[in-house]
């Protein structure tokens, strides 16, 4: 679909700000008959911006990660707990967020592992709060 075209995009004359809105509006793909393509793109996106430390490829990760969460729910959940070590801090964040997203019982123990050696306030909290949405998506 176009909107897939939009994710992949990384000519250097596309303004930024399009692929990212084009990566989170994928995560909306639960009932779309491109859904194995929206999360196919996702994982590409993740892959290729895993190494990211600056710029506008942390956006594009951060992006990826919360869509494929939102898509694919508990199946995201080995991509994102690798991100739970990544090296910048909001990536981190948003990896606990992304699990908390997929209510996935299997997300709280790396969850917890993380917390037991996270040392930024920001991911602490986001943490927590993914720890949280868990046990309420699982009644407890």
């Amino acid at each position: 679909s176009d909107l897939i075209a939009l994710a992949e995009d990384d000519s250097t004359g596309s303004d930024p700000g399009v692929r990212i809105r084009a990566l989170r509006a994928l995560g909306q793909y639960q009932l779309s008959p491109d859904r194995a393509l929206a999360s196919a793109a996702l994982r590409v996106g993740i892959t290729e911006f895993s190494r990211a430390t600056q710029g506008t490829d942390l956006l594009f990760l951060r992006s990826s990660l919360l869509s494929l969460a939102q898509l694919d729910g508990p199946a995201s959940v080995p991509d994102l707990v690798l991100l739970l070590s990544h090296e910048s801090r909001d990536i981190r964040a948003a990896a606990a967020q992304g699990l908390g997203i997929t209510g996935s019982l299997t997300a709280a123990q790396p969850l917890r592992d993380r917390a037991l050696i996270e040392q930024e306030a920001q991911v602490a909290l986001a943490i927590a709060d993914a720890l949280f949405e868990i046990d309420r998506a699982n009644g407890l």
